[in-house]
């Protein structure tokens, strides 16, 4: 099973992402702020982080940006994910080492398969989830 990382300042989208994550196969641990991130990342690691870039106390590119400079997290999978359509974010996020940036307004499938596809890109096994699990 894959172990995720979500950190989004909104906690009922945090909670409503994780609840639905699980459901499809993965762990998901949950954070509501970039600072929390980086401290869970001192001592778990997971297989992708799902990182809001619009937090209030430390921005997504931020946190992203400390990731990357921190050698046991350096490689660490992130995905960026946000409400907002910047392309200038957007660019930002990929030079610093996202692997894409998912809209929250393509809703939770979009979201879902750009985990599968980053996890599967990275060699880890991705969920075999709900999806999966009807058609047995």
């Amino acid at each position: 099973m894959s172990f995720l990382l979500l950190v989004d300042d909104d906690e009922h989208t945090c909670e409503a992402m994780r609840r639905l994550l699980g459901r499809t196969g993965y762990a998901v641990a949950c954070v509501c702020s970039g600072a929390e991130a980086l401290a869970l990342l001192n001592d778990l690691t997971p297989d992708l982080v799902i990182l809001d870039w619009m937090m209030p106390d430390m921005d997504g590119l931020e946190v992203l940006r400390r990731i990357r400079g921190n050698e046991p997290t350096r490689d660490l999978p992130v995905l960026m994910y946000s409400a907002a359509d910047d392309p200038k974010m957007k660019r930002e996020a990929l030079r610093l080492g996202a692997m894409e940036c998912v809209l929250k307004s393509g809703g939770f499938f979009s979201l879902y398969e750009r985990v599968e596809q980053a996890l599967a890109e990275r060699g880890a096994v991705p969920s075999r989830g709900a999806a999966d699990q009807s058609a047995s």
